[in-house]
């Protein structure tokens, strides 16, 4: 006789150490069924069907793969967390395609519908998230979001538009805010047993905080060589793909903070058992951290050196 060693949904080793088994690469608890439809958490056997050949097995049990399926409280608040990404997706299509629309509106319109919804609904599905949380790394990565959202608020609410301080101080708050949402967000993938496609979206994640904080810096590369640039040596294609990036680039970037927000909410992460002995991972020297600081900080000397020299 034989056991079956490998996972039936992705082909890795399982464990059989305690309790039932489970696969350590993919995190999908193994189920054995019977012919009567019993299930069982042991190991599944061949039996020879030939007497003695064991080159000729047949299984005894054939092995269900469980799958995550979210509940009901992570689809709320997905919901509500999506709902932010795509009210500011939609504004920037109306923006492009009738911006009389947007010119229309009033100024308290304009901010209930593109400031105050979408900010209130982000931080009410974050909210939800926090007693989903599988364990308290998870958990910590949750209130880190709700805390982070507030602080958006009230700096949109009280700093933009206004003097109350210097430009570059406001920038340097949002670039620490893109930090915080790199730092927290590579909680939850530490922390958590996740899938391949929610790990590449809640990455994704970490990608566009790390753009965020490219365009918050901006300040630092763009004054140090703007008075040495000759607008009028630019290239002609860098004016069409300007034009291209300003038009449709925060379309995109919405669409997929939109997505992202979606896959975060209902991912295994918050699924609601909560597991108080884990040994949770809260290091901010990791990979996703190091991304943070070296993408922004790589691509605004690309842009020095690109655009200094002509």
């Amino acid at each position: 006789m034989s056991k079956i060693e490998r996972c039936p949904h992705c082909g890795e080793p399982i464990e059989y150490n305690s309790g039932e088994p489970f696969c350590t690469n993919c995190g999908q608890t193994v189920k054995y069924v019977g012919g009567d439809g019993d299930s069982f958490s042991q190991p599944v056997e061949y039996v020879s069907d030939a007497g003695t050949d064991s080159s000729q097995t047949t299984p005894r049990y054939y092995s269900v793969a469980e799958q995550y399926k979210p509940n009901k409280m992570q689809t709320a608040a997905g919901l509500l967390m999506a709902l932010s990404g795509a009210v500011y997706a939609i504004f920037n299509i109306l923006w492009v395609l009738f911006p009389r629309i947007i010119c229309d509106l009033t100024t308290d319109q304009y901010t209930l519908f593109f400031f105050i919804i979408p900010q209130l609904s982000f931080l009410v599905g974050a909210a939800l998230l926090i007693p989903k949380a599988s364990n308290k790394g998870v958990r910590v990565a949750a209130i880190g979001f709700v805390c982070l959202q507030v602080l958006q608020f009230l700096m949109n609410a009280f700093l933009n538009g206004r003097d109350l301080l210097p430009a570059e101080a406001v920038s340097c708050l949002w670039i620490l805010i893109g930090f915080g949402w790199v730092y927290f967000t590579s909680l939850v993938i530490l922390n958590s047993k996740l899938s391949e496609l929610n790990m590449g979206w809640i990455s994704l994640l970490c990608v566009l905080a790390a753009i965020n904080i490219l365009y918050s810096s901006s300040f630092l590369w763009k004054s140090s060589f703007d008075e040495a640039l000759d607008w009028g040596k630019l290239r002609e294609y860098d004016y069409h793909i300007n034009s291209f990036l300003n038009t449709y680039y925060f379309i995109v970037i919405y669409v997929l903070w939109t997505i992202c927000y979606w896959k975060l909410a209902r991912c295994e992460a918050f699924s609601g058992k909560y597991d108080a002995e884990h040994n949770g991972v809260f290091s901010p020297l990791n990979k996703w951290m190091a991304m943070a600081v070296i993408f922004p900080l790589l691509t605004g000397l690309a842009f020095y050196f690109y655009y200094g020299t002509i």
